[in-house]
């Protein structure tokens, strides 16, 4: 979900994916979000940022012109 300059998530995936890849792109910059299964759907576990946990649970968009990995690893 898209709130201004921050995307949230409730990811839901099917019970047999153990993982899956968005690419998303803000306005010059991609983010590639790599979601791993874990438990129970929509919880978020971990959240990275380009290696460096967060402690929001949600992307806080910038328009950098760069490429950024993004990891959520749900509970």
């Amino acid at each position: 979900q898209l709130d201004g300059d921050k995307l949230r998530f409730t990811p839901r995936p099917p019970k047999d994916w153990t993982s899956f890849v968005i690419h998303y792109r803000y306005r010059e910059t991609t983010y590639h979000i790599t979601i791993r299964s874990g438990g129970e759907s929509g919880l978020i576990g971990r959240f990275r940022l380009d290696g460096i946990e967060q402690v929001d649970q949600f992307l806080r968009l910038m328009d950098d012109h760069a490429s950024h990995e993004v990891e959520i690893d749900l509970a």
